[in-house]
């Protein structure tokens, strides 16, 4: 499995010498493979109603781009609203994905087409500056790092994505 995952500093570091073929070069992006095993892209994108949201970027039987929305927050301003994103397979049906928003955090489970995923959950942090995904199972845990430098590591249920915080 191929997980790569840069901060919105990251991504501002390696705009000028790589380029991904993504309409927004220096915020959070993150890469995996697909059950065709094709690299998809994490990031935020520019849509037509003018809104900055996180989406999945893809290409289709034909090598065509294909930009599919997953968040609505309506963010209208410019600037990285996303500065963190994870993710990690969560078996045959698709991914795991977390990401960072307005300084709070948010996960949810998606298929593998980015079709259909349940309703975004809101973590119990505020201030996120990272989040990573600690193993690729059935039953992953999330690290996520605020901005005191504080780690938690959040333990993601497979069936009803709930999570819980780790004394």
């Amino acid at each position: 499995m191929v997980v790569i995952s840069l901060t919105n500093a990251q991504a501002e570091e390696m705009a000028g010498s790589q380029k991904v073929g993504l309409d927004n070069q220096r915020c959070a992006v993150v890469q995996t493979l697909n059950n065709r095993h094709q690299l998809v892209y994490f990031t935020q994108q520019p849509f037509a109603d003018g809104a900055q949201e996180l989406a999945i970027i893809a290409l289709d039987e034909q090598q065509a781009k294909v930009t599919k929305r997953i968040t609505y927050h309506q963010h209208k301003t410019a600037g990285c609203h996303f500065p963190a994103i994870a993710i990690i397979r969560g078996g045959d049906w698709g991914w795991f994905l977390a990401w960072a928003e307005n300084e709070k955090a948010y996960y949810t489970r998606m298929d593998s087409e980015a079709l259909v995923f349940a309703p975004p959950k809101l973590l119990p942090v505020t201030q996120v500056t990272n989040i990573e995904f600690l193993s690729d199972s059935l039953q992953p845990a999330m690290r996520i790092q605020t901005k005191n430098g504080k780690s938690q590591d959040c333990p993601v249920s497979y069936t009803h994505l709930d999570v819980y915080k780790r004394q």
